[in-house]
């Protein structure tokens, strides 16, 4: 077998690997809660939301984790017995929860903007020590668009 042929068979190898973190991991909404509250930095409630009969408010939540912020979204609501607020559903916003994503948030800000939020922040990032405004805007199905990353 040739050198190319060798390295070309170790390449596929490597990639049909069990699993490959080469790009790092994302760290999933619905393991914040569950393994990592003592991660969490602070929880915003920021505006409120409706969709169908259902209606309640946005939080942002965001996490110290590996020397680097972590954020996610989520809706909650009053729950049936009107006894508590519940998490309706959760999201995280995947350009800054990859442990190989090194930014560090600042300046934390949200505000309501009509059936969603508007999320603005200073983003730090070690890789190349460029600072940026970023500007996250969440709509009512919590689906989100970022600006300035």
């Amino acid at each position: 077998m040739n050198i190319i042929a060798r390295k070309l068979a170790i390449l596929v190898l490597g990639m049909t690997s069990v699993e490959c973190y080469g790009l790092g991991v994302e760290l999933p909404y619905d393991q914040v809660f569950s393994s990592y509250t003592s991660t969490i930095k602070q929880i915003i409630t920021c505006g409120d939301w409706s969709a169908g009969e259902k209606s309640g408010q946005f939080r942002i939540i965001e996490l110290d984790l590996y020397a680097q912020s972590y954020l996610y979204v989520d809706r909650v609501a009053i729950n049936a017995d009107q006894t508590a607020m519940e998490v309706i559903d959760g999201m995280g916003i995947a350009e800054f929860n990859n442990d190989h994503a090194d930014i560090s948030l600042e300046n934390i800000h949200c505000k309501s903007v009509g059936t969603g939020i508007v999320i603005k922040a200073l983003a730090e990032s070690s890789h190349d020590n460029s600072r940026k405004k970023i500007i996250i805007e969440v709509n009512a199905d919590n689906l989100y668009a970022m600006k300035g990353f």
